[in-house]
């Protein structure tokens, strides 16, 4: 939740057009970089439960966390653009604690759903994977924006 809110702050508050160009390219190189890292994990245990090693509720459960996560994270782009347009127009804007109210709905209905599904015995998915593939786009976009700063401040 942070790291959105965080995105949602260097979307809005940037100077010149060389930056701003590269605050919009952001959430195309966080998307890119979740989706690497989403698939090279979900292979990897897919050749782990092939093996035997785990269940294939994990990946089962590592790609409905990586499908909400996305979803989640589309949420929070558009509610950045709704906020930057708003503000350029002089708008009071009003849609943010729905937009967030709706993410942490979602969130919740993914491991509410993982669980209920574990609860009625069926090995479907794996309650523990669906949250930490949660995390992987909060994690990239923290790394992202972190490196972002660092760039930022070399150039300056």
């Amino acid at each position: 939740m942070f790291s959105g809110l965080f995105l949602l702050i260097c979307m809005v508050n940037y100077e010149g057009m060389e930056k701003a160009n590269t605050i919009r390219q952001l959430p195309l190189k966080v998307l890119t970089l979740s989706f690497v890292f989403f698939a090279v994990v979900f292979l990897s245990l897919i050749i782990f439960s092939l093996l035997e090693l785990i269940p294939f509720s994990w990946a089962f459960g590592w790609l409905l966390g990586a499908v909400i996560g996305t979803l989640n994270y589309g949420l929070i782009i558009l509610q950045a653009n709704r906020l930057t347009l708003s503000i350029q127009h002089g708008i009071k804007p009003n849609a943010g604690p729905g937009y967030m109210f709706l993410r942490l709905t979602i969130f919740g209905l993914g491991l509410t759903a993982a669980a209920l599904v574990k609860y009625e015995n069926n090995e479907l998915f794996n309650v523990f994977s669906v949250f930490l593939a949660y995390l992987v786009i909060s994690g990239t976009i923290f790394v992202t924006g972190a490196n972002f700063q660092v760039k930022r401040k070399v150039t300056k």
